[in-house]
């Protein structure tokens, strides 16, 4: 497809590092109130750090700040009769209620909008699943009410000091959860952690090493929802269920993709072809889901359903090289274009959009400036895209052998991506025609409501075949505002 049109409804970008090109703006919320909510505004005291330190800051420019009021989420109806869930229970003697649980990174957790915050979480695919199941309780690790805009949160804004021509964003200031700024080489925000219980234990920048059992990373989205002294593994050995989701690596694939290292994620599907997993020592090698469901899951006797993995180099937020040429903008010999081979794709860094800007003067621009080089965060060449392919195909195989080893259903979400970033777009169940302007939210890199909704309805037939259910899937019109 085309993604020049797509990336520029979706796309911000980060500075164009002209200093007088991003004036302060100054901001005054005294005349907003607040319906149907008894939370003040709250105008966080570090949103300026929050916003200079978010972790997709190489692709986001930030131009102005704003607020964002609360506003009760969209869902779609729920089913008219209570769903019969006794297929699916490991004890269909037991009377307690239906529990499941989803494992995760932020497309599970409801990510979107560059952000974690409550209204993502609760039209989360997981979250709308447990809705159209007719689950008793599916705990979410909502924000308390006065924090309901999380962290990271983004609107667009049509402030563009830069002229260039990719969407410029708004940092959401008021009703944050971070109580600061951690003081390590990430700065990562301080969240208070979660006292709940929940089910949903996925949360944004997991990446597949720390669902380990000797987990050496902790992030804040982590920590806030167990407690300090249990892992993942820790934590659902002593969680009772009957269902489980497992999504694993869309955040390990974003997490290259944004950064200056395209480096691949090392899986390595030869240990699980031809060895009994009962004879591995799984501390040793890394394939670390393997593990969770061998150690862990498979023990418990329930069912699930693992989800596979989409080419996030096909997402809205890469843009196509032709961005660049097409505006006759001629690369000095010795640039990073020549460096890493044929530029076919690009990142949404303030240098593209500082090159395309009519306004930046030609011998400012960078890329034609020989002192002012396009860093390589912003160009994919094949030789950083090659990985990400060898990376997707091993997710993908992982989750088919899973599913062979241990008969979890594996969702094809690969499938609905392709579709959905095809020029037709795809046609959901009740006759919308959703694209990608629909499906992914304002970071083009996780999906909106709309898409979360598409996601559910994939989860939703896998377990009807598989599992001989009769779940009814989501009228994603219902999504629609």
């Amino acid at each position: 497809m085309t993604l020049l049109s797509t990336a520029l409804a979706f796309i911000g970008l980060w500075g164009c590092n002209e200093e007088e090109l991003l004036p302060a703006i100054p901001f005054d919320a005294s005349h907003y109130e607040i319906y149907d909510d008894t939370t003040k505004v709250k105008i966080d005291k570090d949103y300026k750090k929050l916003k200079d330190n978010h972790q997709f800051s190489k692709v986001l420019i930030v131009t102005s700040d704003t607020i964002v009021m609360y506003k009760k989420p969209k869902m779609p109806k729920p089913p008219k009769n209570k769903v019969d869930l006794t297929k699916l229970k490991k004890d269909k003697t037991d009377k307690k209620d239906f529990k499941m649980i989803a494992i995760g990174g932020g497309l599970t957790a409801g990510a979107r909008d560059f952000g974690y915050f409550n209204e993502g979480m609760f039209t989360s695919y997981p979250n709308l699943v447990a809705q159209q199941m007719t689950i008793a309780k599916f705990e979410l690790p909502l924000f308390p009410t006065g924090e309901y805009n999380g962290v990271g949160r983004m609107e667009k804004t049509d402030f563009n000091p830069s002229g260039g021509p990719l969407q410029k964003f708004a940092n959401v200031k008021n009703n944050g959860a971070s109580k600061g700024i951690l003081d390590s080489g990430d700065k990562w925000p301080i969240l208070d952690e979660y006292t709940g219980d929940p089910d949903n234990l996925a949360y944004p920048n997991m990446t597949r090493y720390d669902i380990r059992e000797y987990n050496p990373y902790v992030t804040p989205f982590y920590g806030r929802i167990k407690a300090k002294d249990k892992t993942m593994f820790e934590k659902l050995k002593n969680k009772d269920f009957d269902f489980f989701i497992l999504e694993s690596g869309y955040d390990d694939l974003l997490a290259t993709l944004t950064s200056s290292s395209g480096g691949p994620i090392a899986i390595n599907n030869d240990l699980l072809k031809g060895i009994n997993p009962n004879n591995l020592d799984l501390r040793t090698y890394s394939p670390s889901e393997w593990a969770l469901v061998r150690d862990v899951i498979s023990p418990k006797k329930v069912k699930g359903v693992i989800l596979n993995m989409p080419d996030v180099a096909k997402l809205p937020i890469v843009l196509s090289g032709d961005l660049v040429f097409k505006n006759s903008l001629l690369m000095y010999e010795g640039s990073p274009l020549k460096t890493y081979g044929p530029i076919t794709k690009l990142l949404p860094t303030g240098q593209i959009d500082s090159l395309l800007s009519p306004k930046v003067n030609l011998a400012l621009k960078p890329g034609i400036n020989r002192n002012y080089p396009l860093r390589s965060e912003s160009l994919l060449s094949e030789y950083r895209l090659e990985p990400f392919s060898l990376s997707k195909k091993g997710f993908q195989e992982q989750a088919e052998i899973l599913s062979k080893q241990y008969g979890y259903a594996v969702v094809d979400i690969a499938t609905l991506f392709d579709k959905v970033l095809s020029a037709e777009g795809t046609v959901s169940d009740d006759g919308v025609r959703v694209t990608a302007m629909e499906f992914f939210s304002l970071d083009g890199m996780y999906p909106s409501a709309i898409g979360q909704a598409m996601i559910a309805n994939e989860v939703i037939r896998t377990i009807n075949r598989a599992y001989d259910m009769d779940i009814p899937l989501i009228a994603v019109r219902d999504m629609m505002d």
